[in-house]
């Protein structure tokens, strides 16, 4: 029998003065900073934020690729790392369209800004929320995963999978995927968790610089 995806919304959400003073490169003697924790408060107090997972089982895995609960899934990375494996966590994570809607309500500049660092901050947190409840929930050792997009190995038209998996719950948080595979809200992740066979993060595979995400060092292979 199929499994129910499992729905967090109860996610508090409290922005922390030294994360806040290193990501806007504002000093906390700075005179605007006062401006910083007003907006601040106002996000806390607006929350929404949340996710989703789903525990999904392994039918079958071939040379480059699995299927989970009839969905074909073409990724090396992910057929090699859960081999004999039984399960894949499909999850999302969202800032929710609250936050965003405040955040897009700024017409300065400098509000808008600090109001979107504020609301990637949240969706962060709203995935770190979700990995940890997946990771403590099911046991899962070298608790790994991969984000559609992140790696040519699963491109971005895998995020078709995710909302394959995880409609319903997707629905009820107000996160939607457009045509181009886009998410909105803006700030929002997606991607499968799993016991890998060996610790795997994207992030050492991925050059990209200045990535607030990163969970390891980037490992060039020249």
């Amino acid at each position: 029998m199929p499994m129910d995806a499992v729905t967090v919304t109860s996610i508090s959400f409290t922005l922390s003065r030294s994360q806040l003073a290193a990501r806007l490169a504002i000093p906390e003697a700075s005179p605007r900073w006062n401006r910083v924790m007003a907006l601040a408060r106002q996000a806390e107090s607006i929350g929404g934020l949340g996710g989703a997972y789903l525990p999904v089982t392994i039918d079958h895995t071939g040379d480059g690729f699995i299927i989970a609960s009839g969905i074909r899934i073409n990724s090396r990375i992910l057929q090699e790392q859960t081999e004999h494996r039984q399960l894949i966590f499909p999850f999302l994570a969202t800032c929710g369209r609250p936050l965003e809607a405040w955040a897009q309500s700024f017409t300065g500049i400098t509000d808008r800004y600090v109001a979107e660092v504020m609301t990637e901050i949240a969706c962060m947190e709203a995935l770190e929320n979700i990995l940890s409840e997946v990771d403590t929930r099911y046991c899962l050792t070298n608790a790994s995963m991969v984000n559609p997009g992140s790696l040519e190995d699963w491109p971005l038209t895998g995020q078709t999978h995710i909302f394959e998996f995880l409609h319903q719950a997707a629905a009820g948080l107000g996160v939607t995927l457009s045509p181009d595979w886009l998410m909105s809200p803006l700030k929002s992740m997606s991607g499968i968790r799993f016991s890998g066979k060996t610790l795997h993060l994207n992030c050492a595979h991925c050059p990209r610089k200045a990535c607030v995400g990163r969970r390891e060092l980037y490992e060039n292979p020249c």
